[in-house]
């Protein structure tokens, strides 16, 4: 009688069989960038806690002389077709799901990241005011203008919670993974299926330079502190508001919310 193949054997058994059969063995990864170096340079790199707590001598970072890819950047941006198409799919939405199509609409009328606007809260958006005052984003502590149309969304929103977008399980803000779901369905149906939830935010970017808004408006509407983009430090409230309220109902009139 031949022997049972490995497959076939319980695992018990299997696990005594080494090397294993080709077929059973984990296919190597052919992408060239990997999360392990970075993650060794914070661990175990110059100044870091492993050499700082004295669990290594200084100087003996282990990924020293292991060479960084470069990640290419990716990057995506909706036209102005894109934008129609979408605000036509979040208007089929909204009565069933209007939390979170103003989740979605927020990043393209203020400039926002999508994880600013989940987890704000009314502290940061009070009633009457002209700005979000976010305490605590990618850049810091910062201040948003919000235009006529992304007053109009927040201002339909409940205030029965510290939350601006509450969950209805936890006293936290809604999951990501509740909006991640209804974006996936949106972005299909919109024929977006290559679009993230952070390209919006991206997108009102572009939308702002094909406009003519010059480029230190621009880095002040989305908040930048890098040196390269601070130059927009001079540039008054007055401008920036008058920018931000021109790009914001040019975008609302895409999405088609007046």
């Amino acid at each position: 009688m031949p022997p049972r193949p490995v497959s076939s054997r319980p695992a018990s058994a299997r696990r005594h069989f080494w090397p294993p059969p080709e077929s059973a063995r984990p296919r190597q990864r052919t992408r060239p960038y990997s999360r392990r170096p970075p993650v060794c340079a914070g661990a175990f790199g110059h100044h870091g806690p492993a050499e700082d707590y004295g669990y290594r001598p200084q100087a003996s970072n282990p990924r020293r002389d292991v060479r960084r890819y470069r990640r290419q950047g990716q990057k995506r941006f909706c036209s102005v077709e894109e934008v129609r198409r979408l605000g036509l799919v979040l208007k089929q939405h909204e009565p069933r799901s209007p939390t979170e199509t103003a989740i979605v609409r927020l990043p393209l009328l203020t400039g926002c990241r999508g994880q600013e606007i989940v987890s704000l809260r009314w502290t940061e958006h009070r009633e009457g005011q002209l700005h979000l005052h976010l305490s605590d984003s990618k850049t810091g502590s910062r201040m948003v203008w919000l235009s006529s149309p992304a007053r109009r969304i927040s201002g339909g929103l409940p205030r029965d919670s510290p939350r601006v977008f509450a969950s209805t399980r936890t006293r936290g803000h809604i999951s990501s993974s509740t909006v991640g779901k209804l974006w996936t369905s949106i972005r299909v149906e919109a024929g977006l299926s290559d679009v993230r939830l952070r390209d919006l935010h991206q997108t009102f970017a572009s939308h702002a330079v094909t406009q003519g808004t010059p480029l230190p408006i621009v880095s002040h509407l989305l908040g930048h502190t890098r040196p390269t983009m601070t130059c927009s430090a001079h540039m008054g409230d007055r401008e920036t508001e008058a920018a931000a309220e021109r790009l914001g109902s040019a975008i609302a009139g895409m999405l088609d919310i007046g």
